[in-house]
């Protein structure tokens, strides 16, 4: 257990929801949860596959393509994945995202890995209403006025 929870030892992908999968119910939709991606976004680096419109620029949460090398165990998943039918797909994250293709990252330029306690607690932690606990286990949370 750590701040920043499976952010830090997990893949560092950054995977959207198919649109489809999210236009299920009243007011939850791709379109109505796209500005919520954007906020979170932030695209860096040169994007050839990736469209500047489809991300946004200034969220914490760093997202960009895959360096242009990639293990020769995924070049050759790709060429299976295409040779039984599937398209290829340039981006997956958007309605363009329906077949194979190569997962944008968290990672920034240098390599290292953006994750949940450095995009928003950290930049949080001096607010006067904030006290976080390490090792403190929550049986329950109290809300009282809408505030917890």
């Amino acid at each position: 257990r750590m701040l920043g929870g499976s952010s830090l030892v997990g893949l560092s992908l950054y995977l959207r929801d198919h649109p489809e999968a999210l236009d299920w119910g009243e007011g939850w939709s791709w379109e109505k949860l796209r500005p919520y991606f954007h906020r979170a976004e932030g695209l860096e680096g040169t994007a050839t596959a990736l469209r500047e419109s489809d991300y946004g620029r200034a969220g914490p949460y760093t997202v960009q393509e895959l360096p242009a090398y990639t293990h020769p165990l995924t070049q050759e998943f790709i060429r299976a994945a295409r040779g039984a039918g599937l398209p290829w797909a340039p981006d997956l994250n958007t309605q363009r995202g329906n077949g194979v293709g190569l997962t944008p990252t968290t990672q920034r330029a240098d390599g290292s890995k953006v994750h949940a306690y450095e995009a928003y607690l950290r930049p949080a932690l001096s607010r006067p209403n904030l006290h976080v606990l390490e090792g403190a286990r929550a049986d329950r949370l109290l809300i009282k006025d809408h505030i917890c």
